[in-house]
């Protein structure tokens, strides 16, 4: 049965990013297990040692066809390099793969666990997300309380526990609770460990039952709420419309009142300037009839004037020349006397 406590160093010494040495005991022996800024390192055994090659079978890196070869090879348990190239297996991957399935048979055996801040010689680093979720893949989720519904709620804490891309998609989709109940192994560690760190918040089927029927009861209060709130703004909507009615017929009664007033100021207005013009033009024909007829009467007495004149001019040229023609006559008479006398006088001479 696997240690939980082990697990547990494993998870606490990748979180704390520590550098140090978690030593695993069975009876009076020991194995450690070195890491780096929480990065497992190197290891140190004296139980629990995996061969390379049992470790790459139990990663399925090399099926029991290809251990029989191996076998035959006399590489069973250190491939050469050449042979992990014809497996398709890089040195990188063979290393990992050895250093993890230490862990896993550490996890088995071990009694008892403690860690040992110390300097670590660098080498190449396996992941501590690896070597924890490696750890409570092997502990299984029946050693701490598994999270029936997660969600995310802190995306920050992600960081050190995502392996690839798709995971950490896969991971940030998780917006809202989702259930646990049907996720593989490898997925149900990872959520439990994201819970641990605090990345994630997890809650029971009863306490999401809960939740959710509160949801509901505030969704359903809230609900009535935007009704009430809808029919509050609908009714003043139409108290407003309402008024607005209102004001609007009385501004257009009012506009009436003022169209008509102007209409009928103008009207009058109209009326008094036609009135005055009537007037004006009546006046002006009055005077034009005043003046024509003193004209004409001007003209009839000027003309009765001039014609007194020539009758009066005539009537004098006539009894001027009746009395020129009357002295002439007297004269002529006046004459003949003389004339008669003369003859007579010298007659009698």
């Amino acid at each position: 049965m696997a240690n939980a406590q082990v697990a547990e160093a494993l998870l606490r010494a990748h979180r704390e990013r520590a550098t140090g040495f978690v030593t695993c005991t069975r009876g009076d022996r020991s194995s450690r297990l070195g890491f780096k800024d929480g990065d497992l390192v190197s290891v140190d055994l004296s139980f629990g040692f995996q061969s390379q090659v049992q470790a790459l079978v139990r990663s399925g890196k090399v099926g029991l066809g290809q251990l029989d070869a191996l076998w035959a090879r006399g590489e069973i348990s250190e491939p050469h390099p050449e042979t992990l190239e014809e497996l398709g297996v890089t040195p990188e991957q063979a290393h990992d793969e050895h250093l993890l399935a230490s862990v896993r048979s550490l996890l088995t055996q071990s009694e008892a666990v403690t860690f040992e801040p110390a300097e670590v010689a660098p080498a190449r680093p396996v992941s501590g997300a690896r070597v924890v979720r490696t750890a409570w893949d092997v502990v299984g989720l029946d050693a701490s309380v598994a999270p029936r519904h997660v969600r995310l709620a802190r995306a920050e804490q992600l960081e050190g526990w995502i392996l690839d891309d798709a995971e950490r998609q896969w991971v940030e989709s998780l917006g809202s609770f989702t259930p646990t109940a049907e996720l593989g192994r490898d997925k149900k560690v990872l959520l439990e460990l994201l819970t641990r760190s605090g990345a994630l918040e997890w809650i029971d089927s009863e306490e999401l039952r809960r939740r959710e029927e509160e949801e509901a009861r505030h969704r359903s209060a809230e609900e009535q709420r935007r009704v009430e709130e809808a029919r509050r703004a609908e009714e003043e909507a139409r108290r407003q419309a309402e008024e607005a009615e209102r004001l609007r017929l009385e501004e257009e009664a009012r506009l009436r009142a003022e169209e008509e007033a102007r209409l009928r100021a103008e009207e009058e207005a109209r009326v008094r300037a036609e009135e005055a013009r009537i007037r004006a033009e009546e006046e002006a024909r009055a005077r034009a009839e005043e003046e024509t007829r003193l004209k004409a009467e001007e003209e009839a007495r000027l003309r009765a004037e001039e014609e007194a004149r020539l009758q009066a001019e005539k009537e004098a040229r006539l009894r001027a020349e009746e009395e020129a023609r009357a002295r002439a006559a007297e004269e002529a008479r006046l004459r003949a006397e003389e004339e008669a006398r003369l003859r007579a006088e010298e007659e009698a001479r």
